[in-house]
């Protein structure tokens, strides 16, 4: 009976994944809340008859309290300060309700990454299946871009023109930036298995492939700058390799100057945006209560080219605008807080790959506003569940190592490991 019922745990996660990758916008099923809550209820009904109690690691608490805490806090100051309408607030909330995913991760010890990293391969799979399909049947175009905007999954553009001769295919999915995860998950086994080591080779360069295809600045970086920093993490001559690779890369500049110009060129069409943006951002900024104390979340502003409206793509000025410097600061420290974890406080934490992964993400969403979407908000979540899991078990072993020696009597306090965590008793 336990293994059904955990075999519909893992059933109900796997489709809240595909949900989340597939439908971002909740408009083909409408079936990401309810999956949600589905999986939370079997998860409750397996530890129930497991007649276990629920342990929720105590930083981890206070992080997803923290992560949802501002948000609701920045909401009740827009209805103390203003309170009209329109007003987006709420809208904007659910997006940062799903760090709850990392309790559920974390309650029952699942390795979410072992199903998230196989539906983002399938996301891959489809851009590339539906570029060629595009490319060998160009009549097909038309019908798949406008199926592509009324599901909100999916754009392509047959050749968006950056100037000076770079023009590029794009069949951009909205999820496709979580493909650095996906990347990171399967250079690590590509490098490290000794069992399938090809056919993860085949799966990390096929998202490494989706991530080109997609077309966008954002991605094309990533696909290139990710595969090499993970290089240099697995290499045993870091310093040597990141040379060699300093110097390939300037090669590289020097003979795509034209191309790489022409890409970050301020007059080009979206550059320009985002620039009329900056000076938009100064001017709302430069009122010292908006700047310390926020706008609110979901609060409109007057833009230059976008009108009247409450989101914009540069979102850590978005996170000023909405939140001001005080609440602002620790929305951003919450966001790198698993990159000073894992590379200054606790070197030892064994998913590097993953967090170089994340702070690829972190770097792509400068200029994409995905970051506190459910999707980017459940990748943030993962890793604070790892992270959580990391040090529960990393605890354990040093307690039964202590209990082996029972002469070691420094060895749990040298460690900086405390059982923190919040006990509820269900049995």
């Amino acid at each position: 009976m336990m293994f059904n019922i955990r075999s519909a745990y893992i059933s109900m996660i796997f489709l809240f994944l595909l949900a989340t990758i597939f439908d971002p916008a909740d408009k083909v099923l409408g079936l990401k809340i309810p999956l949600y809550v589905a999986c939370w209820g079997v998860a409750i009904a397996m530890l129930l008859m497991r007649q276990e109690e629920i342990k929720v690691h105590f930083k981890l608490f206070v992080y997803i309290l923290l992560m949802t805490g501002i948000p609701v806090t920045s909401i009740v100051y827009y209805y103390l300060i203003n309170g009209s309408d329109p007003f987006k607030g709420f809208e904007l909330l659910k997006g940062y309700i799903f760090i709850s995913f990392a309790m559920l991760i974390y309650i029952t010890k699942i390795d979410i990454l072992k199903y998230l990293c196989p539906v983002l391969t399938m996301l891959a799979i489809s851009i590339l299946v539906l570029t060629a399909v595009v490319l060998i049947f160009p009549e097909l175009f038309m019908p798949l871009y406008m199926l592509g905007g009324e599901l909100g999954m999916f754009n392509i553009d047959s050749g968006r023109d950056y100037g000076e001769g770079v023009v590029l295919f794009q069949m951009y999915f909205v999820t496709s930036p979580m493909l650095v995860i996906a990347v990171a998950y399967y250079f690590k086994l590509a490098k490290t298995s000794k069992k399938h080591q090809l056919l993860f080779v085949v799966i990390t360069l096929l998202n490494i492939c989706a991530l080109l295809v997609a077309g966008t600045r954002n991605n094309i970086l990533a696909a290139i700058i990710l595969p090499l920093a993970l290089v240099i993490l697995y290499s045993r001559k870091k310093i040597h390799t990141a040379m060699w690779i300093v110097v390939l890369s300037g090669l590289f500049v020097f003979i795509m100057q034209n191309e790489i110009e022409a890409l970050f060129d301020p007059t080009e069409a979206s550059n320009s945006s985002k620039l009329i943006l900056l000076r938009d951002y100064v001017s709302i900024l430069s009122d010292p209560i908006k700047l310390i104390f926020g706008s609110g979340l979901g609060a409109f502003d007057q833009w230059t080219e976008k009108g009247f409206t409450y989101i914009t793509e540069l979102t850590y000025l978005e996170i000023i605008r909405n939140f001001g410097i005080i609440l602002g600061g620790g929305m951003i420290l919450l966001l790198v807080y698993p990159i000073i974890y894992t590379f200054v406080l606790h070197r030892s934490y064994n998913e590097k790959n993953i967090i170089l992964g994340y702070l690829s993400y972190l770097v792509m969403c400068i200029a994409n506003p995905n970051l506190f979407s459910s999707m980017g908000i459940m990748f943030l979540g993962v890793i604070m569940a790892n992270i959580c899991m990391y040090e529960t078990d990393r605890r354990r072993h040093l307690s039964m190592m202590a209990k082996m020696n029972p002469h070691s009597d420094g060895v749990l306090l040298a460690s900086g490991v405390h059982d923190y965590k919040l006990k509820i008793d269900i049995r």
